[in-house]
């Protein structure tokens, strides 16, 4: 979780004041790595609003996987233009398997 800037600036002030970081650190009750991460860069990051890209549909695996059962998940990925594990995470979700035969 992010803290807030109205949380940093008292910590930064305290700082420049030629105070310990150890100290300062001790009386926020923040970590010394993240107060000194703060020094580096004092606004916050803000989260990405969405980090999930979705390439693929659900219809196209399920075609692909019958026009081609036997083919490996990197072909796949050829195919669709992303990546095997995306793939692999893509058709475990969906529940589809390759066929074994006994």
């Amino acid at each position: 979780m992010t803290y807030s800037t109205d949380f940093r600036q008292p910590a930064l002030s305290k700082i420049k004041q030629d105070r310990s970081i150890y100290k300062v650190a001790k009386e926020m009750g923040i970590g010394r790595a993240t107060l000194s991460a703060w020094i580096q860069d004092p606004e916050p990051n803000p989260y990405p609003k969405d980090r999930k890209c979705r390439k693929i549909n659900r219809e196209a695996p399920m075609q692909d996987v019958e026009q081609y059962p036997d083919d490996f998940q990197y072909e796949r990925a050829q195919r669709f233009g992303c990546s095997a594990k995306s793939i692999g995470a893509a058709l475990k979700k969906w529940n589809i398997s390759r066929k074994k035969d006994l």
